[in-house]
């Protein structure tokens, strides 16, 4: 049976595992909603609303530890927010970064219980606060790279590892058909708070960064890259691929990159973690016909090959489990307890989400877990 929230299941008095969900909808009135609550488990049929906390508007939510941390967009406010032992989440203090001009897209970092980063790289700023006394205690300044304003770029994710934190950034410009043209990831240094970019021309900008288990951190590409390989205005675009930061390192690994071209005989539409050197990569079928420049909004809709990558022996077979007439519609990750799940789509006539599927990446296949109607899986993680 599905744990839902509110559940009371405890053993001896210890504090019940708790897991949070959240659910991104749209009402009748294209408004968004996320839905968010407790769960004694990951769920495994479609989660319950009834005791989720209902967020309206653009929220981003993320986790410590065992605290929620929900950032409002529009205002640049965090709440935090606990769980109690019967699974009920508690609306704690709020604190305000829209004085800083951060409000928005954000990634946050936290570092230990009493210190957080929230990230402005885009912008030359960078918030230090602490989440317990929910209180801004440094506001960090730098120069950022000229052209991210024209390409409106951002961070996709962030790692965490020793003293830093490593931000790949991600920067297009659809309107005009550009993209940044190599690979950034913004470094602060948590010890001095010095923040500095590292840059890699052989690929395009990376969606997402994600460390395995030696302690290297592999910077996979984004899944609009490939469009801009082939729609750019742009001429001798590097290809979008994987490069990466060795265990110990502050810099590209020189020795390494993986054009998933030579591999799949085709560039990557975009890249899932599934467990150690393996990922998931999706590409356009080799049958597909390229959608002509003036028709190119229908290349999101060719359907796609599903391949089973090793990153490390670059080498590439087939990857089982999801529907063969897969289309590219997915780029949020979500890793729990060491499983990475994806989110397959179901869509009405008129183009609203029907139903998700959401299921487990294992190295034999995708399986499927749980369903979201109407909506998609905005975020999932342990608590405790």
């Amino acid at each position: 049976d599905n744990a839902g929230a509110n559940s009371d299941d405890t053993d001896g008095g210890q504090t019940s595992a708790a897991y949070l969900v959240a659910v991104r909808v749209h009402n009748v009135d294209g408004q968004r909603i996320i839905y968010m609550g407790a769960f004694s488990d990951v769920p495994t049929s479609n989660p319950s609303r009834d005791n989720m906390v209902e967020l309206v508007g653009r929220w981003q939510v993320t986790t410590f530890e065992d605290s929620v941390f929900a950032w409002e967009q529009e205002t640049g406010q965090m709440t935090r927010w606990s769980v109690d032992d019967d699974l009920n989440l508690e609306q704690g203090a709020t604190m305000s970064l829209g004085n800083l001009g951060l409000t928005g897209w954000r990634y946050h970092a936290f570092v230990s219980p009493t210190r957080a980063y929230t990230l402005g790289l885009e912008d030359g700023i960078v918030a230090v606060w602490n989440p317990e006394t929910m209180e801004i205690e440094d506001e960090i300044q730098f120069d950022v790279p000229a052209d991210f304003d024209r390409m409106s770029a951002y961070p996709l994710s962030v790692v965490t590892r020793d003293d830093h934190i490593f931000a790949p950034m991600y920067g297009d410009n659809f309107d005009a058909l550009e993209i940044v043209t190599r690979q950034v990831v913004g470094v602060i240094d948590t010890q001095t708070d010095e923040v500095s970019f590292i840059t890699d021309e052989r690929c395009l900008p990376s969606g997402f960064g994600r460390m395995v288990d030696n302690g290297d951190i592999y910077l996979d590409p984004y899944q609009s890259g490939t469009y801009f390989t082939h729609y750019s205005i742009q001429e001798d675009l590097p290809p979008p691929c994987t490069l990466r930061i060795q265990a110990g390192e502050t810099t590209f690994d020189p020795d390494y990159v993986l054009n998933y071209e030579d591999v799949l005989g085709r560039h990557a539409d975009g890249v899932w973690p599934i467990s150690g050197n393996l990922v998931m990569a999706l590409s356009v079928a080799a049958d597909a016909e390229l959608p002509p420049f003036e028709a190119q909004d229908d290349y999101w809709s060719l359907p796609q090959t599903v391949s089973l990558v090793d990153v490390v022996e670059q080498t590439a077979e087939p990857y089982g489990g999801l529907p063969e007439e897969i289309r590219m519609q997915n780029a949020g990750q979500h890793i729990t307890d060491g499983i990475s799940y994806y989110q397959n789509y179901r869509y009405k006539a008129d183009g609203d989400i029907e139903v998700v599927e959401v299921g487990a990446l294992t190295e034999s296949g995708w399986e499927k877990r749980f369903e979201i109607t109407g909506g998609d899986l905005w975020a999932l993680h342990k608590l405790r």
